[in-house]
């Protein structure tokens, strides 16, 4: 589970895969590869993840019943976005899930065999804020 700060760029590279080790130790539920989301309500900011490789959530040693994880996970976060080419794959939770997003971008990544949605927008608990203002543009999801 790798968390990215604010004002951070991440370039994952054609020919590269990010994979969930099968020793990682993941909580029961909430859990993700890549992420942002600060649970204390303050917004991250600025983050891009241009995608032209692989995110790979290894469900087969980490399935829903014993972690749930997401492949890339957004929560409270304004100005970031997920784009390229490459796929998130095989999450036990959503291939990418984002809660109380605004003003995002998420384009171009193919979603494939992710055990929840391939793309959630969803909201942050136990408070319930919107996401708004944000852009979902040529995605493609199969098998999730």
């Amino acid at each position: 589970m790798s968390n990215i700060h604010s004002n951070t760029t991440l370039i994952i590279p054609r020919n590269t895969t990010i994979k969930l080790a099968d020793d990682a130790i993941m909580p029961q539920k909430g859990g993700y590869v890549l992420g942002i989301y600060d649970k204390k309500g303050n917004y991250g900011e600025n983050v891009h993840i241009q995608l032209d490789g692989t995110i790979d959530g290894n469900k087969i040693k980490h399935p829903y019943e014993k972690s749930g994880n997401e492949g890339i996970s957004f929560g409270l976060i304004k100005n970031c976005s997920i784009t390229g080419t490459g796929t998130i794959k095989n999450a036990s939770g959503d291939g990418i899930d984002v809660d109380a997003v605004e003003n995002c971008h998420f384009e171009g990544i193919s979603l494939i065999n992710n055990s929840g949605s391939g793309f959630h927008f969803g909201s942050t608990r136990p408070f319930i804020i919107p996401s708004k203002n944000n852009i979902v543009f040529k995605m493609y999801a199969k098998g999730n």
